[in-house]
């Protein structure tokens, strides 16, 4: 005999814009347990913990729990229904009678609830921290969207149309901070959402049917070889010299903020010539990477190996690590606006391909999933060339 049960939850750390956070229905069988979201959101002094209801101290309030018990009562219809039938069934087959029977909706908040759900139970064995943050991001600009428009983010996920994204493109370039191609990634995470709904069965047609992708091309940045020079030999004190030692570190290895921080002794091998490298799986795409240490990289590496528990390098946030090397390129008087993922581009133009590296070996080295990424790196020297060419030939022959 089945052992059936029902509690409502709320989860305060998904609070939405209007400091509300949502309410579940978490329903218990045989020891397992699934939940389900009620499609209402509460404030944190309204809700009562203990009681799992709303302090009925507003009629608002006391109509929030009268709705609260008729989503048990329907939950226990559709229990009693299966039951009816003689059959074994699992909460999944009850989740699925509920949100398929046109008492409940499943919706665009469900969808990304459930897809960041999964995401954040697989990390850090498929997917970074990073990775997530970023589609909560996506969830909150969602959010705010139903809050400052009048569509219902009650309504079936199956009103979403090519219609909804253009309306929640516009209102990202203009109730959010996000630029061309800030808005489009927001927008490509949420077609992997709604794709994944699709193979789910809660959407017929695909929303992004027709709409396309419009990124902005940008000019990698990088320091050249006098800029690379001027930011080592400038005099520091000791807090941003820890900063420049991790942004020369990842010049000469290529190694992202991200694999840094996570560098350890178990990254380390030595090869029968008795060369030291990095061997490890980038943190963002999962792809390996080979890196034999350069010598101002294997200086660096000595300094601060066994001086730390857990990590090669004492951790220091991305923000802090960024605000200092500002500082650094301001007293080297480097004049470009530099954040600490140059340090990547900057190996793969001035220490790489100007030295004659194969393209084969600095994809290798840099991680890259295809090699089409790495021969972005090319086509700059390229074009450097071709400026200092013109240059050349302007002084030459148009004086």
């Amino acid at each position: 005999m089945n052992s059936f049960n029902i509690n409502f939850l709320g989860k305060k750390n998904k609070k939405d814009a209007n400091n509300e956070f949502p309410i579940y229905c978490r329903m218990s069988m045989n020891g397992k347990r699934i939940e389900i979201f009620t499609k209402r959101y509460i404030k944190s002094k309204d809700w009562d913990r203990n009681r799992r209801r709303a302090h009925p101290r507003t009629k608002k309030l006391r109509e929030f729990n009268l709705y609260m018990e008729n989503f048990s009562s329907r939950i226990f219809q559709h229990y009693q229904k299966l039951l009816a039938l003689e059959e074994p069934f699992t909460l999944k087959q009850l989740k699925q009678s509920i949100l398929f029977n046109g008492k409940q909706s499943y919706t665009l908040l469900d969808a990304i609830i459930d897809h960041n759900d999964e995401m954040e139970r697989q990390i850090p064995k498929n997917f970074a921290a990073g990775t997530l943050k970023n589609y909560k991001t996506l969830n909150k600009h969602v959010i705010k969207y139903f809050l400052t428009t009048s569509d219902d983010k009650t309504d079936s996920i199956r009103k979403v149309d090519i219609s909804f994204i253009y309306r929640f493109e516009s209102f990202l370039y203009t109730n959010t901070e996000c630029n061309r191609n800030g808005a489009v990634k927001v927008l490509q995470m949420l077609k992997k959402i709604l794709t994944q709904a699709r193979r789910k069965g809660h959407l017929k047609n695909d929303p992004f049917d027709g709409y396309s992708f419009k990124l902005e091309k940008k000019e990698i940045t990088y320091l050249n070889e006098h800029e690379f020079e001027l930011v080592r030999n400038v005099e520091l004190n000791n807090r941003l010299n820890y900063v420049r030692d991790l942004f020369v570190f990842c010049v000469y290895t290529s190694l992202s903020y991200g694999d840094l921080m996570k560098l350890d002794e178990h990254q380390i091998f030595i090869n029968s010539k008795g060369t030291l490298y990095l061997h490890n799986k980038r943190k963002k795409t999962g792809v390996p990477f080979i890196i034999p240490l350069l010598p101002p990289a294997l200086e660096i590496l000595e300094k601060y190996r066994g001086k730390n528990e857990d990590s090669i390098f004492r951790y220091m946030t991305n923000q802090k690590v960024n605000k200092f090397l500002k500082e650094i390129m301001e007293l080297a008087g480097v004049k470009k606006r530099i954040t600490f993922h140059m340090a990547r581009h900057t190996f793969g133009t001035t220490i790489a391909i100007n030295n004659g590296m194969r393209i084969e070996s600095i994809s290798k080295i840099m991680g890259h999933s295809k090699i089409r990424t790495t021969q972005i790196y090319a086509k700059i020297q390229e074009k450097s060339i071709s400026e200092d060419m013109e240059i050349l030939s302007q002084k030459l022959f148009n004086k």
